[in-house]
């Protein structure tokens, strides 16, 4: 069991200076949390450095170590990585150093010829030698087996190919399959016995060619042998320069693919530009706004003055208003009592008023026509005068352009933030792509079209030699036969050992025959049962295995589903990830970068909630709205072991921080 303990990046990519991210040690699920461009294809590539010396692009395109090199200690003449990856295995503790650095010291390299990589490997604190490094890391996690424990969204998806007959991608998953499940054991038996049995039936060839009544036919049994062995070597040969073949067409696709993602991210490029001139606009024209706004900031000192003046005014107009307000009512009662006067009869009781009260009346009268006349006198024209200069102090104030220039400047801090952080994209892309790269197009796409040509010319002459093999094995048994039924009992010995190795090696061939078809039921059994607590189609039955271990929908029905959205593909080949883990002899931790980005929430939620059911450690490197995290803290519960976030820092340096806050 391969179990990842530690990280240590150091210069590789985005992450400058000396980063680390721990692993849980139980078993269980971690989350690093990291917007587009932050780091993750980079983090998972740096694992896959450390195992493996190697980087990978999109379409699995192989990238030169020197472009990943921090950006930022780069310009600070620093133009080395290194990164140290510690892991157990089978009970002994690996810490794994890879480190590619300039091959003289404190000069500046100029390309990867100017670079050497070194590393080594510690077991339980002993240094290992090269070859015996090799061989152990080739035990711990053959490369050809990689893409089942460290693996993207993107390559989920190849996993299609498992369905296309005769497709070179579909092949090479087929073989990764079958090495992950320890099927080449097997194989390389038959093959050691295959040898085994070829030298057992040279040896009675020759001894039957030292016997007069044999020795002719002997020597055709020799002659027949030789070519059989020669028309092999000359199959596995043209097979070999065919496999060369596919390898340099694949890179041609990949430049190919390279160059395409270089147009795209042109056109970001451009977009950006296009955007920042218009925020550059927008900016121009709010410094024009402020400068004609700064005009008026004199009136900004008059601030406090003019607030207390108002305060002054106001309170006098609220003194002035409840005089007006007072005479109205002495009035208004001055005339109700001249009116009972007028009627000798009281407002109140409506009794005769008698001379005593007429006359208390007409004084109350009289205090009220004075109270009126000293309240309301004067108070009209000072009223009005009062409004008019509390008017004339508003106008003032809102004249005070305080409020605006805080507005603008506000927006100009704001506009000045996102120049910038577009700037830091383009030159973020300034630095991932070579334009000459586009006027190559047209020489690979002709390089792509004779190489595939020349593959052509391969299979066919591979097929040619093969069926000349087959006649050459056919004419050699008719030989062997002719060979036993003319022999008296002479040559036992060779004959019985090569009966013994002829039916060991039947033996073998029939059991790697009935071990695929065995793991590819188990395969298929355990796939179907994760695919059903993935998807959520409840018409869903079950999938169905080819011979590739490429894996079909089966609906309840019966029918195959045999248009699949890319989202469906996504489920089937993840279904397909964990069965392989259920049945494979070596097990380890599985990291996916971005591994939702094709599939809804409920897929998503089903994924998430059977993540701890794959293999004993899980790392996901996703984007926030790819995998929200409140969710998945709920789905994984107590299984959910550690977070990460990739914080930015610049276009060129991003900080890996514990914890699951994420920060623009």
């Amino acid at each position: 069991m391969l179990h990842f303990n530690s990280i240590k990046l150091e210069n590789f990519g985005p992450y400058k200076g000396q980063q680390q991210i721990e692993f849980p040690e139980q078993a269980g699920v971690g989350i690093i949390y990291g917007e587009n461009m932050r780091g993750k294809t980079t983090l998972l590539n740096a694992i896959r450095w450390a195992l493996f010396g190697e980087i990978l692009g999109r379409g699995e395109r192989e990238i030169s170590p020197e472009k990943l090199i921090n950006w930022e200690s780069k310009e600070e003449g620093n133009y080395s990585f290194k990164v140290t990856l510690e892991f157990e295995f089978e009970e002994d503790d690996y810490q794994l150093i890879r480190e590619y650095r300039p091959k003289t010291e404190g000069v500046e390299p100029n390309d990867a010829e100017d670079y050497i990589q070194d590393g080594f490997l510690r077991e339980n604190g002993t240094i290992l030698g090269p070859d015996e490094q090799e061989q152990r890391l080739n035990t711990i996690l053959p490369q050809q087996i990689s893409r089942f424990f460290l693996f993207d969204g993107e390559l989920l998806q190849q996993y299609q190919d498992l369905l296309v007959d005769q497709s070179e991608m579909g092949e090479k998953i087929r073989l990764a399959i079958e090495r992950i499940l320890g099927v080449p054991v097997l194989k390389n038996g038959r093959i050691d016995l295959r040898t085994l049995l070829d030298e057992a039936e040279s040896a009675v060839a020759e001894a039957a060619s030292k016997k007069a009544e044999t020795e002719e036919l002997g020597s055709q049994i020799q002659a027949t042998q030789e070519r059989v062995n020669g028309h092999r070597d000359e199959v596995e040969k043209l097979k070999s320069e065919r496999d060369e073949l596919v390898d340099q067409r694949n890179k041609k696709r990949a430049d190919l693919e390279k160059i395409e993602g270089i147009k795209s991210q042109i056109e970001r490029r451009e977009s950006l530009e296009a955007e920042v001139e218009q925020l550059e606009e927008r900016l121009e024209k709010k410094e024009e706004k402020l400068e004609d706004i700064l005009a008026d900031a004199w009136y900004a000192a008059l601030d406090p003055v003019l607030q207390d003046r108002l305060e002054e005014l106001e309170e006098q107009r609220e003194k002035l208003h409840q005089g007006h307000i007072d005479t109205q009512v002495a009035n208004e009662l001055a005339q109700r009592l001249e009116t009972a006067i007028s009627t000798g009869t009281c407002p109140v009781c409506d009794q005769d008023l008698e001379e005593a009260d007429e006359n208390h009346l007409t004084d109350e009268i009289k205090n009220l026509r004075e109270t009126a006349e000293t309240d309301g006198g004067s108070q009209g024209g000072e009223y009005d005068d009062v409004v008019r200069a509390i008017g004339t102090l508003q106008d003032v104030q809102r004249t005070n352009p305080r409020d605006q220039i805080n507005k603008v400047l506000d927006d100009i801090s704001s506009i000045r933030v996102n120049i910038a952080a577009k700037k830091d994209d383009i030159d973020e892309i300034n630095q991932s792509i070579d334009e000459s790269e586009a006027k190559r197009a047209t020489s690979l796409r002709k390089d792509e079209e004779k190489l595939t040509k020349k593959i052509g010319i391969k299979e066919e002459a591979i097929e040619s030699e093969q069926e000349k093999l087959t006649k050459a094995e056919e004419n050699l048994d008719k030989l062997q036969d002719k060979l036993d039924r003319m022999s008296d009992g002479s040559f036992t010995k060779e004959k019985e050992r090569r009966k013994q190795y002829e039916d060991l090696f039947d033996l073998f061939d029939e059991g790697v025959s009935s071990y695929r078809d065995e793991l590819r039921d188990r395969v298929e059994n355990d796939a179907s049962d994760i695919f059903l607590e993935l998807t959520t189609e409840p018409e869903y039955e079950r999938l169905e295995i080819n011979d590739n271990y490429g894996l079909t929908i089966v609906h309840e029905s019966g029918d195959h589903i045999t248009v699949r959205s890319s989202g469906a593909e996504h489920v089937v080949a993840l279904a397909l990830m964990g069965a392989l883990q259920n049945n494979a002899p070596l097990k380890g931790p599985i990291i996916m970068d971005s591994p939702f980005g094709r599939l809804d929430s409920g897929h998503v939620h089903n994924v998430v909630k059977a993540l701890p059911n794959l293999t004993d450690q899980v790392l996901l490197l996703v984007y926030r709205d790819e995998l929200d995290q409140q969710e998945a803290r709920e789905v994984l519960g107590g299984q959910l072991r550690k977070e990460y976030s990739m914080r930015r820092e610049s276009a060129r340096h991003t900080k890996l921080v514990e914890g699951g806050k994420i920060d623009e």
